[in-house]
């Protein structure tokens, strides 16, 4: 197994905001994959008052030498001015790693 892969989780207020950023990362050659999940309820706290809004989650895989500008990009372009964006190490195979590795090379990265 593969632990070469990143996983990105970061909630978006609208599915189209979502979209438009994985499609954004994914030109870039930032992530390799992006899912996104239906709406759902978020509930937290934001400037001294408990609050709550629907989003849906993004979550974007990529690898680890990628994840930092990929990040970057992502709180650049997120229309948050305070976005959540999480990083996790995952465990793939190695098919799926492989194909991940390949689809972020940035030709203009020396390697």
């Amino acid at each position: 197994m593969n632990s070469n892969i990143t996983l990105l989780y970061c909630p978006f207020p609208t599915v189209e905001a979502a979209r438009g950023t994985c499609v954004a990362l994914l030109e870039q050659k930032l992530i390799a994959c992006g899912n996104i999940l239906p709406m759902g309820e978020s509930h937290y706290w934001w400037e001294g008052a408990l609050t709550h809004a629907a989003e849906c989650i993004l979550i974007a895989k990529t690898t680890a030498d990628r994840v930092d500008d990929a990040t970057q990009q992502l709180a650049a372009i997120h229309p948050y001015s305070c976005p959540a964006i999480l990083s996790f190490s995952a465990t793939a195979n190695p098919a799926f790693a492989a194909w991940v590795e390949t689809a972020v090379i940035d030709s203009t990265l020396p390697r």
